[in-house]
């Protein structure tokens, strides 16, 4: 059985950190005997297979918050690029880590034949995040951030031949709102207005209604 089917398997259920961390005995088990598998975990929610499905990127924000609650107990170059750019917006040091990353995928055994899926995917996600908070962006500067001289991209995967194929790919792909000015190698975000009626509908469709409950029955036991 290749590595690349093992993983396949280990994903399958599309909901392998959510099973990991409600598992109090399991969770606890990964904290305090084996954190390392932390590398694994976050390894796993960049493959193909978790990032594509319609519940990636939700999963991908508790695995930054696992991540940072994690911080002191392990940290390694993958799961520091994925801390610092998810939590703490840090692009530099996620672009440092990712560099690092890639002599730690190659030299384990059981990583070392997704280091490419794991480029394309923290790639992929880094820039949908960069480009919601900058309007203008080099692509010298996005160049060196992601780090396509260590890694370039994908031919085989359609990412294109540069950093500039990649990035028209991405933005079709992604349907990102932005234009490529290849006149002056920039790339010019279109920024929608924004609606707070909307922000607020959407921020209080995600409040846990279990938790909602618990509070509401707290205050009436308080009165």
């Amino acid at each position: 059985v290749s590595t690349q089917s093992t993983w396949e398997a280990v994903v399958s259920t599309q909901s392998t950190w959510e099973a990991v961390v409600s598992t109090q005995s399991t969770w606890g088990s990964i904290q305090l005997v084996c954190p390392h598998l932390l590398r694994y975990l976050t390894v796993v929610h960049f493959t193909d297979f978790v990032c594509h499905n319609d519940q990636g990127e939700g999963l991908l924000v508790k695995l930054g918050e696992t991540l940072e609650e994690m911080k002191y107990v392990y940290s390694d170059p993958i799961t520091e690029c994925v801390r610092l750019y998810m939590i703490d917006s840090d692009f530099q040091g996620a672009s440092a880590a990712l560099a690092q990353s890639k002599a730690v995928m190659e030299s384990d055994f059981f990583l070392r034949s997704l280091t490419m899926q794991w480029f394309a995917n923290v790639r992929r996600v880094m820039f949908k995040k960069y480009v919601r908070l900058c309007s203008t962006i080099d692509m010298n500067h996005l160049n060196k951030l992601l780090h396509f001289d260590v890694v370039p991209p994908n031919t085989d995967a359609g990412e294109g031949k540069d950093v500039e194929d990649w990035v028209a790919n991405i933005i079709r792909r992604e349907k990102v709102d932005a234009r490529i000015d290849l006149t002056n190698n920039l790339i010019h975000v279109r920024k929608g207005d924004v609606c707070v009626h909307q922000l607020v509908i959407d921020k209080t469709r995600e409040i846990d209604k279990t938790k909602t409950k618990n509070l509401i029955h707290t205050i009436k036991m308080c009165l």
